[in-house]
């Protein structure tokens, strides 16, 4: 199967592009490369958050359970 790549062009401030500058440096890797390896660790953790019970609950924090605080490990990990 043939993996298509898609262009994407990004504005970054000076503060921004020079602290990725030197963290590609310390890598040995280009900016590009970097760049990428951010985005695919940022995408792996809005997965796990995703799929962590934890992060399940709601932004308000309620989850219509009225035993939560005794049982919340029993919610969250079974």
């Amino acid at each position: 199967m043939k993996t298509m790549n898609r262009v994407l062009t990004v504005t970054l401030d000076e503060a921004t592009y020079l602290h990725l500058s030197t963290l590609a440096q310390e890598k040995h890797i280009d900016v590009e490369a970097e760049v990428l390896q951010a985005i695919r660790a940022y995408l792996r953790q809005q997965r796990s958050y995703r799929e962590d019970p934890f992060f399940q609950i709601g932004p308000d924090g309620h989850s219509d359970l009225g035993d939560l605080s005794e049982n919340h490990d029993k919610y969250l990990y079974g």
